[in-house]
């Protein structure tokens, strides 16, 4: 940077010593702002509604303009077609420019604007800058209602004294403790990592399907599929497709769950089915495919219907609540042209078909339709995949209205999450048409790295089998004799594997207790050689439903108060291979007698 001259002139009349004066006699406007505030002071982060930032791509010599809106109580991305932000991390960094004051005066000669970067990337002068000039970030922040709170052009870093700044229409240059980096423009950095917005612990299924397409003669061929199930979230995985000796891998498919959880998007497109054709979907309109309730459905015009296929693969997971995800999986996005402008994307033509457990996008207004600006390219590394998503309802998947079944609710009698078998089942559809909505709205952009993570070989999802701890004192194995013991009469055996008897059921109005509650009870805990480990006695004894080994939170839960139980809870549900202090070893099946006495 070239120095900015000064001269030393005596002033012995006035101060008695010297004075440091620019050559370029800077106006006293801009001196006299030094210490004062830039743009409005005073504002709360609960009044920025409006954040923009322009910057400049010199490879392509255009500016890039990332912007954020408040719409209700949410935010959206106007220059990414009105996606939804998750803002709150940044919104609080623009926060932390406003309020920030003015340095060192530098100087208000525009000539210094491109040796400070501080040329405005948002006009004609960053075309027309020198080629080894850099045009600045401008940031512009706004309050509900358009007012402008900061309008900031940041430019080269000052080292300790921040960066160099001028506001927007001021030639005013300024040294200003803000990083014009830490307001991030990457559509990655503002929306969530959990595109299916689902929780590890309630997945039950998953699927990883490999086909082709027969385009003639509009037939899908399976060439593999991989199927994992568990039972509950502490269950262990299992697969019809394991190899003889094999056993699903923890780890690896426990990573495949934590991929589909933490899906984090590269980018996104308007959802146009036609423009998908080209881009790895094929549009099938044999009636089989269309009235498969696998199959995501569109229009495509003259009253036509077409199912959506991915010609690379499918992905499925289905969760406890019976929600059924399916990921359908394109080709290489190669960030052409197309790909990555907005203009050329251009608006949605079609929308999904109304369909059982689907939305009816047609009926719905499209009142919100943002401003659509140049979205920045994807930042992901290596090559990366479109993906379309859509959500059905599986009843026979939903788990937790069926548990509110078993224990006999009705529209009156609440189950544990406090709405009955019937209005669970509605949430669920409605959980599934909101879900629908979003995904049916957008075709998604992921990195070829999350495409391989939900796409995994099916050689590193399988492991040898340990050979099985026998029961204590029995020749069988675990497994075996717990498979044995459910044939017995009077045994019940869960989907988790515990497996229960009922002595005495107690009244048929007797509570039955949630996770939130605590209990007394009466028991007798055995291992099933017929020693017995603990025992309360003729007393009661007190905890919190949750406070205990999961085959008796399990159990309680399902009886009512005045009821007695014989709990067989395998080791899996109990302490499993680890066991408890001296009397429980290690893969020990326990057994207890259990009176629920009272909810507390």
């Amino acid at each position: 940077m070239k120095v900015l001259l000064p001269v030393l002139v005596a002033a012995a009349a006035v101060t008695g010593g010297f004075a440091w004066i620019d050559l370029r006699q800077a106006p006293v406007t801009g001196i006299d702002q030094v210490g004062q505030v830039i743009g409005r002071d005073g504002v709360q982060p609960d009044e920025i509604a409006d954040i923009k930032v322009v910057t400049w791509d010199a490879s392509t010599k255009q500016n890039r303009v990332f912007q954020v809106q408040r719409k209700g109580e949410g935010w959206s991305i106007p220059s990414h077609f009105g996606y939804p932000a998750d803002a709150e991390k940044q919104v609080g960094q623009a926060a932390g420019i406003l309020g920030v004051q003015r340095g060192r005066f530098v100087s208000a000669d525009p000539k210094d604007f491109a040796e400070l970067s501080l040329i405005d990337p948002s006009t004609d002068a960053a075309l027309t800058a020198p080629a080894d000039a850099e045009p600045g970030r401008r940031i512009t922040i706004k309050d509900g209602a358009g007012a402008t709170l900061l309008d900031l052009i940041v430019g080269k870093s000052a080292g300790e004294a921040g960066s160099f700044v001028r506001e927007a229409g001021s030639n005013d240059i300024y040294t200003a403790k803000v990083d014009g980096y830490s307001l991030r423009t990457s559509f990655t950095d503002w929306v969530k990592p959990d595109l299916l917005q689902v929780k590890p612990e309630d997945i039950r299924a998953i699927a990883v399907k490999n086909y082709s397409v027969d385009e003639r003669s509009q037939r899908i061929e399976n060439r593999a599929e991989l199927t994992f199930t568990r039972p509950s979230a502490e269950g262990t995985w299992i697969s019809p497709q394991a190899p003889s000796g094999k056993q699903p891998k923890k780890t690896d498919v426990d990573g495949l769950v934590n991929a589909l959880t933490w899906l984090k998007l590269a980018g996104i497109r308007p959802f146009d089915p036609t423009w998908l054709q080209s881009r790895g979907f094929f549009l099938a309109e044999s009636a089989e495919l269309v009235e498969s309730p696998n199959r995501l459905v569109v229009s495509i015009g003259g009253g036509r219907r077409a199912a959506l296929i991915g010609n690379e693969g499918e992905t499925t997971v289905a969760t406890k609540e019976g929600l059924v995800y399916h990921l359908f999986f394109g080709e290489v996005a190669l960030g052409d042209e197309e790909d990555t402008s907005a203009d050329a994307a251009g608006k949605p033509t079609d929308k999904p078909v109304d369909k059982a457990d689907q939305t009816d996008p047609a009926a719905e207004a499209d009142d919100n339709k943002p401003e659509v600006e140049t979205p920045e390219p994807a930042q992901a590394k290596g090559l990366n995949r479109y993906l379309v998503v859509f959500v059905r309802y599986d009843p026979e998947a939903d788990e937790v209205a069926e548990a509110a079944k078993a224990a006999g609710q009705d529209a009156a009698a609440k189950a544990e999450s406090g709405a009955s078998a019937e209005e669970l089942v509605k949430a669920h559809r409605d959980a599934v048409a909101k879900a629908n909505k979003r995904f049916q709205t957008f075709f998604y952009v992921i990195s070829n790295d999350s495409f391989e993570k939900l796409r995994p070989k099916a050689e590193n999802l399988f492991e040898d089998k340990p050979a099985e701890a026998k029961a204590r004192g029995s020749e069988q194995t675990i497994s075996a004799w717990l498979a044995e013991h459910g044939t017995k009469p009077g045994v019940t055996t869960t989907a988790s594997g515990l497996q229960y008897e009922v002595l005495d059921k107690g009244p048929d109005d007797g509570r039955q207790p949630t996770d939130a509650d605590s209990v007394a009870v009466r028991y007798t805990g055995t291992l099933i050689n017929g020693e017995v480990f603990d025992s309360s006695g003729e007393d009661t004894t007190e905890f919190p439903v949750t406070g205990v080994i999961r085959g008796w939170t399990e159990a309680l839960k399902l009886m009512r108060v005045g009821a007695k139980w014989k709990l067989t809870v395998p080791p899996s549900l109990a302490y499993g291979e680890s066991g408890q202090g001296e009397k429980i070893g290690p893969h020990e099946i326990l057994q207890f007698e259990v009176e629920l006495v009272e909810i507390k």
